[in-house]
């Protein structure tokens, strides 16, 4: 019940940032997220990924590198942290979140 909470939790976020989905894509492709919503989009992502609450994670500014999006972040806010980093290409669409 908890983790199907977390997922629709998690849905809401994406919808608000979209303003136009209710779910996040299910079929593995994602769309162009503007580039003010990059830390945002990132925190939810990888909450997914790392199974964290998304008010536990920590993202950066946006940084340009040749020619993506990148948002650093990690988790906890204190402690033993764990980085990660996540990508989007020159159009915004989200590639992927790993450690790091």
């Amino acid at each position: 019940m908890k983790k199907n909470i977390r997922i629709s939790l998690f849905a809401l976020m994406i919808a608000g940032l979209t303003g136009c989905e209710s779910n996040p894509p299910s079929n593995g492709v994602s769309h162009n997220v503007n580039e003010s919503q990059m830390p945002a989009y990132c925190r939810g992502m990888a909450a997914e990924k790392f199974n964290q609450r998304p008010q536990d994670i920590t993202t950066q500014a946006v940084e340009r590198e040749n020619g993506h999006f990148l948002v650093y972040g990690y988790y906890p806010p204190s402690g033993n942290q764990t980085s990660f980093v996540c990508k989007f290409n020159s159009h915004g669409k989200f590639k992927h979140v790993n450690k790091g």
